[in-house]
């Protein structure tokens, strides 16, 4: 990408491939329950501690921006 085409995309976009598309890893865990043989998918839960980072979804690139107040919608 371009620098011009980095002024007009979102703060964060990837800026290795351009996709908008982002994915979390927040602090988030499954949680299950073993039953028998198998395990059973129960919930997923939380520590409550927000996004810890972000990836592009495209092409898997962290993206290096700081999370401090980051709004969730």
């Amino acid at each position: 990408m371009t620098s011009e085409n980095n002024a007009t995309s979102p703060r964060f976009a990837c800026k290795e491939c351009g996709s908008d598309e982002v994915r979390g890893d927040f602090d988030t865990y499954p949680v299950f329950r073993a039953e028998d043989d198998k395990i059973v998918f129960l919930r997923t839960e939380s520590t409550d501690a927000g996004v810890l980072e972000l990836y592009c979804n495209s092409c898997g690139e962290e993206i290096n921006e700081d999370l401090y107040g980051i709004t969730l919608e």
